[in-house]
């Protein structure tokens, strides 16, 4: 079981734009996809965390379409 799955998170505004991100975070896991250019790894977070409002996807805990 995950601690954390993210699945087809969508979100077009001011404040990024992403479509369709998706993974998850087992136990026991450290994970980091970190690159040179912006791929939306701060609007992802701040989606995770409560601060953006993603248009579609699914978020632990919560669906938002």
């Amino acid at each position: 079981m995950p601690h954390l799955k993210v699945e087809n998170l969508s979100i077009a505004s001011g404040t990024g734009a992403l479509g369709g991100v998706g993974f998850e975070v087992r136990p026991g896991e450290i994970s980091l996809d970190h690159r040179a250019e912006r791929g939306g790894e701060d609007t992802v977070f701040n989606c995770i965390s409560g601060i953006y409002k993603p248009n579609e996807g699914k978020l632990p805990s919560k669906d938002v379409t």
